[in-house]
């Protein structure tokens, strides 16, 4: 599908886990529990630059109204990550029923977003430059309403969708990224800050983590080196004294 401005691509290792695109679109979905939904938004994050915002964010970067984001959307020409959440609820009489939402988190690459407005804003600058407007806020409103339908959709009941519990189980079984060890290690990693200058971590402490968990997180791993380097300098420095 043609695209005015370049999207994200999805790393191999990572189609699995943002599931499959619905047909004509960048739309892409996956279901499961809060915890699981964690895990997912921080593999999602190794797409782009890392950074997200939700449909009613993109006019921040791109100007767009919330219309023009629907309407990309379905002409798949704007990415969006969803993730449906699996529920428990309680009826009247005690029974538990289980549901996965219909309306899901949302998430829209920043890059694309600004790819959007820059592409935007050289539309308006075009038509200053061709004499069919001369105000540059007037020329950005046309840039602006030519992304929107002639009958705007503003609600977007497309993006909600039912799911089946039998497609969560069959998910849960096949793919890997789902399973309990997984969701342990992501559940590790965030319980594991990393450290501020206060920290009284001992070196082995400090040592310990480094060998445990932070090798695959560079910014992590080179805060707890920092602290422990500070930690052996001041050793060093009482024992000269």
């Amino acid at each position: 599908m043609a695209t005015d401005f370049p999207l994200v691509d999805i790393p191999a290792h990572l189609i699995e886990v943002v599931g499959k695109p619905e047909k004509g679109t960048r739309i892409f979905r996956q279901k499961g529990t809060d915890e699981e939904c964690g895990l997912w938004f921080d593999l999602i994050s190794q797409i782009g630059d890392g950074r997200f915002v939700s449909p009613g964010g993109v006019s921040m970067f791109a100007g767009g109204s919330r219309a023009a984001v629907h309407k990309r959307l379905k002409a798949g020409t704007l990415t969006a990550f969803c993730f449906h959440v699996e529920t428990y609820v309680q009826g009247w009489f005690g029974k538990t029923k289980r549901t996965v939402h219909r309306s899901p988190y949302m998430y829209i690459p920043v890059v694309e977003c600004k790819a959007w407005g820059e592409h935007m804003r050289q539309r308006a600058l075009k038509m200053m430059s061709e004499g069919k407007v001369v105000a540059r806020t007037v020329a950005q409103r046309r840039a602006l309403l030519q992304e929107e339908d002639v009958r705007p959709d503003w609600v977007g009941k497309f993006l909600d969708k039912d799911f089946k519990l039998s497609e969560l189980d069959e998910a849960r079984k096949n793919e890997g990224w789902r399973t309990a060890q997984s969701i342990r290690a992501h559940r590790e990693k965030l319980e594991m800050a990393a450290p501020d200058p206060d920290d009284k971590l001992t070196e082995d402490q400090i040592r310990a983590i480094l060998n445990r968990r932070v090798g695959e997180d560079k910014k992590m791993k080179r805060a707890f080196e920092e602290l422990l380097k500070r930690q052996q300098e001041e050793r060093e420095q009482s024992d000269e004294l």
